[in-house]
């Protein structure tokens, strides 16, 4: 009975807004008080804060992260490959965005980004500093061989075939 007429109290607009207002404000003043409620109410019902969490990660939060993702990639794919549809900047390979990674032309390091620093927060960074100069989309297999060689192998390839192309064009001899 008393849960009904709160919740029908609740429901009127100017007291939902004062009862939030009043919440946000206890709140910001105990954190630590909140925070420890929070992990016993958690605690208490784990398969209940489960749940919760993995609908609120499917409806709210992979899709923000997909669109975010999508954002960063087609802007530096554009930039860089003069192509709206995300693709590696070496290779061209466009298949899917789940087999495209951002890489640091330069290195993390250069960047001043620890490992830690990986996903969503640094397209969130790019996001907010109006997509910085730095970064590459690269297909994992290139960004591997990046990491690992030091080099692309198609890189290598192209810069053969240009060596290549301009010894076939001059027209001096030895």
């Amino acid at each position: 009975k008393h849960n009904a007429w709160k919740r029908a109290y609740r429901s009127i607009p100017e007291n939902k807004e004062r009862i939030n207002k009043q919440q946000r404000e206890s709140r910001a003043k105990n954190p630590k008080y909140y925070r420890q409620k929070d992990k016993e109410r958690r605690l208490r019902n784990p398969e209940k804060h489960r749940e919760s969490a993995r609908k609120y990660h499917n409806t709210t939060a992979k899709p923000k992260f997909e669109e975010i993702k999508n954002e960063v990639f087609s802007h530096y794919s554009l930039k860089l490959s003069d192509s709206k549809t995300p693709c590696c900047n070496c290779c061209g390979e466009s298949f899917s965005i789940n087999f495209l990674a951002l890489d640091h032309i330069d290195g993390r390091k250069s960047m001043g980004h620890k490992p830690s620093h990986t996903g969503i927060k640094i397209y969130r960074e790019i996001l907010k500093n109006d997509f910085p100069d730095g970064f590459q989309i690269l297909c994992h297999n290139c960004n591997t061989a990046k990491f690992q060689l030091g080099t692309c192998p198609h890189e290598t390839a192209r810069k053969e075939e240009t060596f290549a192309m301009m010894e076939e064009q001059s027209s001096f001899e030895v």
